[in-house]
């Protein structure tokens, strides 16, 4: 079974495997791309979902931070050239 988590602003789609595997020694084994559990319950299933909830804002929020900060990047180096052409009174 695969859950697919897709973002409705197109930020982000991922696919998320849930297998189920009764015969698991302990109750759950994760990786990176899917979570391997000895029963689905609904216990589980709010789980996951919080647990993919959470991942899907941290990314969301951690583009718009790397997107803000190109931009004050691009802002202060306009600024800076600016300033030292001013300086020059070329422009």
């Amino acid at each position: 079974m695969f859950v697919h988590v897709d973002h409705t602003f197109g930020f982000i789609e991922a696919d998320y495997g849930v297998l189920v595997r009764p015969t698991l020694p302990e109750w759950s084994e994760g990786g990176q791309d899917q979570i391997t559990l000895r029963m689905l319950d609904t216990d589980n299933i709010r789980v996951i979902s919080s647990i993919l909830g959470q991942s899907i804002a941290l990314d969301h929020y951690a583009k718009r931070v790397r997107t803000l900060f190109t931009k004050w990047i691009m802002l202060f180096l306009f600024c800076t050239m600016s300033y030292f052409l001013s300086l020059t009174h070329c422009c």
